[in-house]
């Protein structure tokens, strides 16, 4: 297989696996791109027809990674479905906001209805702390009651998983809990 850049083995995984999970893969998921990165160097990339191997946007897919750490904290006993963002960021809260943003829970989060309004995904714009930002919008509807896609709810799921554990998703999920399978 010659979409290795460097020898799986070299780097700790067994090539059989790799091509035993591209198999796989290609038998009952519709994939574009796969690549497997060990100690920052690459041990395989490939791509399925008809994609190319080009970078693609995947905004949502951050929201389907922070769930899987959410999961992590709460199996670990670190987070509970019921633990409230505006507690655990008192400290960030703004001097105005919506006294509905103190009911919001991760549950609400979870499943995008805490009551937030669309604009929470403006953080381009914002100044200073994004939590302070999250928290400084209305929150029209009560917290629970209604489905309003909006990635600021990701975001505020990533910063408590950063809270609990101390460092980013990101360093999370990169570190041994994702290799277990190799």
């Amino acid at each position: 297989m010659d979409n290795f850049i460097c020898s799986p083995e070299s780097m700790g995984i067994s090539s059989y696996k790799l091509i035993k999970l591209v198999n796989e893969l290609s038998k009952h998921c519709s994939m574009h791109d796969l690549k497997v990165v060990r100690n920052e160097k690459t041990v395989l990339e490939c791509c399925w027809a008809p994609f190319d191997g080009r970078k693609h946007v995947l905004n949502s897919f951050a929201k389907s990674v922070n769930v899987l750490a959410v999961g992590m904290a709460v199996e670990e006993g670190l987070l509970s479905l019921e633990d409230k963002p505006a507690e655990m960021f008192k400290d960030l809260l703004p001097e105005k906001y919506d006294p509905r943003v103190l009911k919001i829970t991760v549950r609400d989060l979870l499943r995008m209805t805490s009551g937030s309004v669309g604009l929470s995904t403006d953080f381009n714009t914002a100044k200073g702390s994004w939590i302070t930002h999250y928290f400084s919008y209305p929150v029209p509807n009560e917290p629970g009651t209604k489905f309003m896609y909006e990635s600021g709810a990701s975001f505020m799921l990533s910063a408590m998983v950063s809270k609990v554990y101390g460092k980013t998703v990101f360093d999370l999920l990169s570190s041994a809990y994702l290799n277990l399978w190799i």
